[in-house]
Order: C-alpha cells, then sequence, then structure tokens
C-alpha cells in the first residue's frame, strides 16, 4: 500500500474523521461542530521521510521497534482534533512536526 494510502485508511475512522485523497492532496473532514476541513499537500517521499525521522526518534526514546507510522497517525489526528479553525491546511515541519493554520 503506497504511504499516502496507508495515512489516508488509518486517518479516515468514518465516524469523527473523513479522508480522502487525489493527486498529492488529502482532504480531511472533522465531523465536529462546526464541522472542519483540513488540506494536507504531500506525497508519498514526504510521508516516508517523515516516518523514518519519527521512526529514529522512536528508538532513541523506546528502543527497537517500527513505531513511525503509529506516531505519524497520532500527530496527525492529534492536529485535526485541537484544530480550532474552520477550514485549514497542515504543513510538515522540516524537523519531523505537523503544524495546522487557517486556510
Amino acid at each position: 500500500m503506497r504511504p499516502i494510502d496507508r495515512l489516508v485508511h488509518a486517518i479516515d475512522d468514518g465516524v469523527t474523521i473523513d479522508a480522502t485523497h487525489s493527486k498529492g492532496r488529502i482532504c480531511f473532514h472533522v465531523r465536529d461542530d462546526p464541522p472542519r476541513t483540513l488540506i494536507w499537500t504531500t506525497d508519498d517521499a514526504e510521508l516516508n521521510a517523515m516516518t523514518a525521522q519519527l521512526r529514529h526518534h522512536a528508538r532513541s526514546a523506546f528502543g527497537s521497534g517500527n513505531h513511525g507510522w503509529d506516531l505519524l497517525i497520532e500527530r496527525v489526528q492529534e492536529e485535526l482534533l485541537t484544530f480550532t479553525g474552520v477550514r485549514g491546511v497542515i504543513r510538515a515541519e522540516p524537523d519531523g512536526r505537523i503544524s495546522t493554520e487557517d486556510a
């Protein structure tokens, strides 16, 4: 499974968050009051690089294991659920963090 497909599949729970992607853009729709929509323009290479960096940090903290995807999914979910705007964008920072801002 491609990294972008893997992320969308993991985040889209069909209850709280709907996630779709097309041509390098992932659209997240958070079902809340009010509903929120966030867009992330990314690709497989960026997601692979982020998970590799997170995996390195996780190994430093927790020992062996492949925690990169788990940490990435957790961080994306956290950003989606704590975003206070109505429409926003997600950005990947060079240090592996994820940030959101109003669109």
